[in-house]
C-alpha cells in the first residue's frame, strides 16, 4: 500500500491527511487503545500540543482507574460502612509522609479509639492501620482491590459485644435504684417509727 495514506477511522473524516501527520485532524488525537477522542486547542499551525493532550489523557485514565476502583470496592465484601473500611479510610487520612507514611502517636490513639468503640479489637484496629500503611507505602490506595482483599481478612466488628455491654451498665443502674429505693423505704419506716 501507499505509505502516505491515512489510516482509515469509522466516522472520521481523513481526506486531505498523510500518515504521520499530527492527530486526526484539527484539533483530534486518538489517546489509546478503546480511549476514543480528545479536542485539544489547537496552536497556529493546526497541531495538537502535546502537553494538553498529555494532561487530558493522564485526567481521563485517573477517572477510568477510579471507577473501576470503585466498582472493585462495591463488588468486594466491605461495604460503606463497614468498620474495618471505615477505619482503613480514617487511617488513610491522618498518614503523613507520603509514602512514608507515618502515623503519629496522638493521632493512632484516636484511630484505635474510634476502632474500639465501632466495636473492633485492639489486635484487629492495629492490622487495618498496618494493612493501610503498608498499602501507601507500595504506592496503592485503599480502594486498591489488593487492599480491599487483604481488610477482608481481618476480623470484623463483634457487634454482639455492644449490646451486652450495653446491657450490663443498664442492669447496674436498675440495682442501683432498687437499692437506693429500699434504703429510703427502710429510712421512712425508721422515722415513721420512731415519731
Amino acid at each position: 500500500g501507499d505509505v502516505g495514506a491515512p489510516i482509515p477511522f469509522p466516522g472520521v473524516d481523513v481526506s486531505g491527511m498523510r500518515r504521520g501527520q499530527g492527530g486526526l485532524g484539527r484539533g483530534l488525537s486518538v489517546v489509546g487503545p478503546g480511549m476514543g477522542l480528545i479536542r485539544a486547542d489547537e496552536n497556529e499551525r493546526g497541531d495538537v500540543p502535546g502537553e494538553m493532550l498529555d494532561r487530558a489523557l493522564r485526567e481521563r485514565q485517573a477517572r477510568i482507574r477510579a471507577a473501576v476502583e470503585r466498582e472493585n470496592v462495591s463488588a468486594s465484601g466491605l461495604g460503606a460502612r463497614d468498620a474495618r473500611r471505615v477505619l482503613a479510610v480514617r487511617t488513610s487520612e491522618a498518614l503523613e509522609g507520603g509514602a512514608s507514611a507515618i502515623l503519629r502517636p496522638d493521632r493512632r490513639r484516636r484511630i484505635l479509639d474510634l476502632a474500639q468503640g465501632m466495636g473492633l479489637r485492639p489486635f484487629d484496629a492495629n492490622l487495618v492501620i498496618a494493612i493501610v500503611q503498608d498499602s501507601a507505602r507500595r504506592g496503592v490506595g485503599i480502594e486498591h482491590e489488593e487492599t480491599s482483599a487483604r481488610l477482608e481478612l481481618v476480623g470484623s466488628a463483634q457487634t454482639s459485644d455492644v449490646p451486652e455491654r450495653t446491657h450490663g451498665v443498664w442492669m447496674s443502674v436498675a440495682w442501683a435504684v432498687c437499692a437506693g429505693l429500699a434504703l429510703a423505704g427502710v429510712l421512712i419506716g425508721w422515722v415513721m417509727g420512731a415519731g
